[in-house]
């Protein structure tokens, strides 16, 4: 299989191919991407990653860092003009020479079974595989305990085909609410073909597009990608650094204004979808961008199912405690935006909200004893990696 895989991997120059890229956009969170560069090579035993960093930061010290390390794996580039969201994961996936290609925030990392796995997929010629990934938080900066902590759930490592169509339709159905819930192709803690993803950006001008990269990349790809995989087992470590958003919902720090979002910042004459309500929180970003991949990908049947009550009022509830008001303001503006009679929406909305508290009291009763495990005291997310490696004792929150 190795040999196969060795001779797949050329090119035509007969230069060796990068097995797996992964990119990283990162701007002023230099202690962080630095660790996360480190925690790739020392997984990389075989050379076999290719590691693509588009710097954005007000000061160019990773840069200095890069240099000092002169590893041909690592390709960097440097941008001080402030860059969108969009415009720097795009900068960072021209960098991407892999065969196949993951993208991870700077606060995350892989886990050396990646490689492995991404080996299989290419001798299957697999198109692209989903896994998951563990939730790590970073220690608060002024934690002199160093309490970050490590949130384990259970795995099957079972690994199975997914009917993309078929998921792709459930996801725009149900308002693309929780999009991360579903076995979709994902270049964001996913592997994809890097062929694919060029083929994304040959139809609509850039590999990624409206305000989230990762739901747009994981809708547009789902219209291309016919060969997918889940693999039920934990392939990677999602990080929420004390700055990341992650880190910041739970205190009403990812919501507001429309205005006040930072998807915003270098795309202020970007057009926001009227069949999303106009106010900044993850579900209304997320439609936004998903909305925005089926438009651009020409894809108007599948727009048509799209439920636009689900997310009202799963955004709404998610939201309520930081801006209950404003998400109602604007529902009931996005309903005479868009024409809707008064009964007809206020009809779909109380069915809509009927069946979503059923539904989160049957999870809720089904969940109640599946509560994941917490490890404490992890300050790094080298420490995280290597307390799964030797299968420490975990104790519950």
């Amino acid at each position: 299989m190795e040999d196969n895989i060795t001779e797949r991997l050329k090119s035509e120059n007969d230069a060796p191919t990068p097995l797996l890229s992964v990119v990283i956009a990162t701007r002023n969170r230099q202690k962080y991407c630095t660790a996360a560069i480190e925690s790739l090579f020392k997984m990389d035993k075989g050379r076999e990653l290719q590691i693509a960093i588009s710097d954005n930061s007000d000061s160019d010290s990773l840069s200095n860092y890069v240099k000092i390390l002169n590893d041909p794996r690592i390709v960097y580039t440097y941008t001080q003009e402030q860059l969108s969201f969009i415009d720097n994961f795009n900068k960072v996936t021209e960098l991407a020479t892999g065969k196949y290609i993951c993208l991870i925030g700077d606060d995350d990392t892989l886990l050396p079974e990646i490689i492995e796995h991404t080996k299989w997929a290419l001798e299957k010629d697999v198109d692209s595989f989903t896994f998951k990934f563990l939730n790590y938080y970073w220690p608060q900066e002024d934690d002199i305990t160093q309490n970050g902590y490590l949130i384990l759930e259970k795995q099957t490592e079972k690994q199975f085909k997914v009917d993309v169509e078929e998921q792709l339709n459930a996801l725009v159905k149900n308002g693309f609410v929780n999009y991360l819930g579903y076995n979709l192709p994902k270049v964001y803690h996913g592997v994809v073909k890097m062929s694919l993803l060029q083929e994304i950006k040959n139809k609509t001008g850039s590999f990624y597009g409206g305000l989230s990269p990762d739901i747009y990349a994981s809708v547009a790809l789902s219209t291309v990608v016919k060969n997918h995989y889940h693999i039920d087992k934990y392939l990677s470590i999602a990080g929420a650094c004390p700055a990341s958003a992650t880190a910041k919902a739970p205190k009403g720090g990812h919501c507001g204004v429309l205005q006040s979002a930072p998807h915003f910042k270098g795309r202020e004459f970007y057009k926001w979808n009227v069949e999303v309500p106009e106010y900044y929180s993850v579900e209304t970003i997320w439609a936004d961008s998903g909305i925005s991949a089926l438009k651009d990908l020409n894809q108007p049947q599948l727009l048509k199912k799209y439920n636009p009550y689900k997310l009202l009022v799963w955004a709404i509830y998610i939201n309520r405690k930081y801006i209950l008001k404003l998400s109602l303001r604007q529902t009931f503006r996005w309903r005479k935006d868009n024409k809707v009679s008064f009964f007809v929406f206020f009809g779909k909305l109380l069915s809509t909200l009927s069946a979503f508290f059923v539904k989160k009291f049957l999870k809720s009763k089904k969940n109640k004893n599946e509560q994941p495990k917490i490890i404490y005291g992890i300050s790094d997310i080298e420490q995280a990696c290597k307390c799964l490696a030797d299968n420490s004792p975990v104790r519950k929150k």
